[in-house]
């Protein structure tokens, strides 16, 4: 986690780090997102703050697809 997190942080900072750190974040955070997601259905309600988490990293996550196909290099 802190890894990935280092890696995003350099990645804003970094113009050769962008493109790395871009699928760094959309792995830990739909990674992340689809896990809880399976665990909400098998589990059930795991409550209201981890839904919130849930959107949180769907959102961090869909922001680096957007990021990816925006900024990617041609």
């Amino acid at each position: 986690m802190v890894g990935f997190g280092l890696l995003i942080l350099l990645g804003a900072f970094n113009q050769k780090l962008s493109y790395t750190s871009t699928i760094a974040a959309i792995v830990l955070y739909l990674g992340f997102g689809v896990a809880r997601v399976i665990g909400f259905v098998l589990d059930g309600n795991p409550g209201e703050t981890l839904i919130q988490g849930i959107i949180g990293e769907f959102i961090f996550g869909l922001l680096g697809v957007f990021a990816f196909f925006k900024y990617r290099e041609n």
